[in-house]
């Protein structure tokens, strides 16, 4: 794809999902607390005292034990300082990124529980993921975090397919032809055939 098609290719993405909001959906490092902590709990789910968190009526979590669990994660000091903060506050997490337009790479590429986003903020996270993705790879970088967000993409698209309007599955079949037709074969030829038919429907 030359220089011209992939700045349209961007401009499309952007276009598409310019006015998509989280809502009040768990963020991803939320998910990936979920996911990861060790306690099958969000933050706002942590049924706790001044000694801990409890995961039973006798058995507590000591905080310490907890904070160390988020930071040996090796979290982004952004993501620990509001794991730390909603963990203490008993609380939702607070969403560092108002706008999908400014999620960063270090946080895509640290929480990797994208298969435990609901449906909105899939819908949410993907185009920061796409145009992402697209910057790093003209970088000349590896993006290996989009894989993630490409097996949820494909495998699970019966889950995701009616949030996406028109205008966004042309973005998704635009981006899917761009990716498979990489090099290095992110997708199979029958892979990318199923992807790009499905949200060409």
């Amino acid at each position: 794809m030359r220089d011209t098609e992939i700045s349209d290719l961007v401009d499309e993405i952007r276009t598409a999902f310019q006015s998509v909001e989280l809502g009040d959906e768990y963020t991803l490092l939320e998910e990936d607390f979920y996911d990861t902590g060790g306690l099958r709990r969000h933050f706002d789910q942590l049924g706790c005292d001044e000694r801990g968190v409890y995961i039973s009526p006798t058995l507590c979590i000591a905080f310490s034990e907890i904070e160390a669990r988020i930071r040996c994660h090796f979290w982004p000091d952004l993501s620990q300082d509001i794991a730390l903060e909603a963990l203490h506050g008993r609380q939702r997490a607070r969403n560092p990124f108002p706008r999908w337009q400014d999620v960063t790479f270090p946080y895509l590429n640290a929480h990797r529980a994208v298969g435990f986003l609901s449906v909105q903020a899939f819908k949410y996270y993907l185009p920061a993921a796409m145009l992402i993705f697209i910057d790093r790879y003209r970088q000349g970088f590896e993006a290996i975090f989009f894989q993630d967000f490409e097996c949820t993409l494909l495998w699970r698209a019966d889950d995701y397919i009616e949030s996406f309007d028109r205008a966004q599955k042309d973005a998704i079949v635009r981006f899917l032809k761009y990716y498979s037709a990489l090099p290095e074969r992110y997708l199979t030829e029958d892979e990318a055939e199923i992807g790009i038919a499905t949200y060409a429907t």
